[in-house]
């Protein structure tokens, strides 16, 4: 009865382009749910278990999603004078990467499987500064991080059925994973239409900026440019150890060894349940409370994630790893995709959101490649300690 009346009173406070774009984005949010899978479980899980990829190429797939947000303020850039529709801008990139992905689930080697997979995940990602401008254009601000929030709890429901159900599939051998990317596939052709269908203004064209005018915001807002190194900084251990989740349960080194069902149960399903739980309540945490405190707790979530889960010894210990992962993730999803608006003047929005994916997009490249090279030369221990 609670969550109905909390979400009637949230629809009513929002403008008729806001419940629009709430209707859309909730199906947005479940189809990139399942798209989500793929860099974070599954993609990786193919090329460990079915095609017995060497690191670099595992690195590969895992540094996908950063380079895509890193080259993301140039296409944001460009697409906008091209095309000047946001809507439109951000759905193209979307429709490529469920071609990838279909055609990833056809490579016959691992190496074509790697890069295809790569592009598909560069393609995911690259269309995130153009969503947060339309959040900023078409949501409130009293209720941008609460409405966005729902779209990140049917992301999370999406994600874990898909992981736990696509896991379960997978047990009856890896060669099916041809059929389950092609699923996932199809669900992120779904939508880029979806977000076709949300509302954004037509803008006139205009000459072609210099997109590294970017980076004067750096300068200018000094405020803006210490939360975003801080950010880098305690972000960079983070993203070295994600790759690592899927090799510390699945190597014999380690002890754990785990069969893909399982693994898909508490690398992704454990962290999107929790998620689901507490995503609400962080998306009025984000609406109400000083945003410098909140990252600094969410921080903590995720250390005290690394110290347990990279430890571990049984799945109970894997198990309250995740969650405190999990923890980590409903914060860090809702302050990650929207905490420019709390900078930016609202015309300047999508510029100060492609800093924040460069910069994320240029550790997210590098982190993972040192998280392979400590694991390789050391452990997966040593390089969760760092």
């Amino acid at each position: 009865m609670y969550h109905r009346v909390y979400f009637a009173n949230l629809w009513n406070r929002m403008s008729p382009k806001g419940q629009k774009t709430f209707q859309w984005d909730l199906v947005r949010g479940v189809c990139d749910g399942t798209g989500n899978t793929l860099h974070t479980t599954f993609a990786l899980l193919v090329a460990i278990e079915f095609f017995r990829l060497p690191d670099g190429y595992k690195a590969l797939i895992a540094s996908g999603t950063s380079v895509g947000m890193g080259i993301s303020f140039l296409y944001a850039t460009y697409a906008h004078c091209l095309i000047g529709r946001r809507n439109v801008e951000a759905a193209i990139p979307v429709f490529l990467s469920s071609v990838c992905f279909v055609a990833a689930s056809l490579a016959q080697d691992g190496i074509t499987f790697a890069f295809l997979a790569f592009i598909g995940h560069v393609l995911f990602m690259i269309r995130f500064p153009l969503m947060t401008q339309i959040y900023r254009e078409n949501y409130r601000r009293e209720n941008r991080g609460q409405a966005f929030g729902f779209s990140v709890l049917v992301a999370s429901v999406g994600s874990i059925l898909m992981v736990r159900l696509g896991g379960l599939y997978l047990d009856g051998g890896m060669e099916r994973y041809r059929t389950l990317y092609q699923i996932i596939a199809a669900l992120v052709f779904c939508g880029s239409f979806a977000i076709l269908r949300i509302p954004s203004d037509k803008t006139p064209r205009q000459s072609f900026p210099n997109p590294f005018n970017y980076f004067s915001i750096l300068a200018k807002d000094r405020a803006f440019c210490y939360i975003l190194f801080v950010w880098s900084v305690f972000g960079f251990a983070n993203l070295m150890m994600i790759p690592q989740r899927l090799e510390y349960v699945t190597q014999d080194r380690y002890g754990l060894s785990l069969n893909p069902g399982m693994v898909a149960l508490i690398v992704g399903a454990i962290p999107e349940l929790v998620k689901i739980l507490l995503v609400i309540p962080m998306g009025w945490l984000f609406d109400r409370m000083n945003f410098i405190v909140l990252r600094i707790v969410i921080n903590i979530f995720f250390g005290l994630y690394m110290l347990v889960y990279f430890h571990a010894t049984s799945i109970p210990m894997l198990a309250f790893g995740s969650v405190l992962l999990g923890v980590s993730f409903a914060g860090g999803t809702i302050s990650w995709n929207l905490w420019v608006t709390k900078f930016a003047i609202p015309s300047e929005t999508a510029k100060y959101m492609a800093m924040h994916t460069f910069f994320n997009g240029i550790r997210g490249v590098l982190a993972p490649v040192a998280g392979y090279i400590i694991a390789s030369t050391d452990s997966i221990q040593t390089a969760s300690d760092y």
